[in-house]
C-alpha cells in the first residue's frame, strides 16, 4: 500500500523517482565449480523509464552488482577468458497493476550463460517481480532484480545439474 501511496504522491505532486545503481542480494547461489563469473550487460540499455515518473539509470551496473552478490569472490570485472559469461540479450520494465490494490514493477528478461570457451551453457527467459510489491522506492526494483536473479541461476544451475532432484 506504501508503494500505491508513494507512485499516488509522485504522480499527483509532479515529482518523480530517479534510481541510480543498486545492490541487489538475490538469496541464491551458483552450487559446484563453474570457476569465474562476468556479466555483459551491453545489448540492453542502461537507463529505463518504466512510467509512473519513475526513472532507472545505470541500470547495468545495478546487474554487475546482483551478479557479484551471487557469486562472492568468483565475480570478475571486464573482459576474462577464464570466466563463464552471464550475457543479457533483453531486459524490459513496465508496471503492472495489483488488480484495484495498486502497481508493481515487472522486468522481462532474456539471458544466456556462455562457458568460457564460448559454449552455451544455459539460455533463460521470463519475468520477476517483487516478492514483496508494497516495497517501496529503490527497494522495489532491488527485489524485482533479485528475483530476476534467482531465475538465472536456477537456470544455470539446472542445466549445469539435469539429474539433481528438485
Amino acid at each position: 500500500m506504501r508503494f500505491l501511496a508513494l507512485v499516488a504522491a509522485l504522480a499527483l505532486s509532479g515529482c518523480s523517482l530517479t534510481v541510480n545503481a543498486l545492490h541487489p542480494r538475490p538469496s541464491v547461489s551458483v552450487s559446484g565449480d563453474v570457476g569465474k563469473f562476468a556479466i555483459d550487460a551491453s545489448a540492453v540499455p542502461d537507463d529505463y523509464e518504466p512510467g509512473r515518473l519513475v526513472h532507472i539509470h545505470q541500470f547495468r551496473q545495478t546487474l554487475a552488482n546482483g551478479l557479484h552478490a551471487a557469486v562472492g569472490d568468483r565475480f570478475v570485472s571486464g573482459a576474462d577468458p577464464t570466466a563463464a559469461r552471464l550475457v543479457f540479450t533483453e531486459i524490459s520494465m513496465e508496471f503492472s497493476n495489483i488488480g484495484d490494490v495498486g502497481v508493481f514493477l515487472l522486468i522481462r528478461f532474456h539471458a544466456k550463460w556462455l562457458g568460457a570457451d564460448g559454449k552455451l551453457l544455459s539460455e533463460v527467459g521470463g519475468t520477476a517481480q517483487p516478492t514483496n510489491p508494497t516495497e517501496t522506492g529503490e527497494r522495489h526494483v532491488e527485489d524485482a532484480v533479485e528475483n530476476m536473479y534467482t531465475q538465472i541461476i536456477q537456470g544455470l544451475d539446472n542445466a549445469m545439474h539435469p539429474d539433481a532432484k528438485r
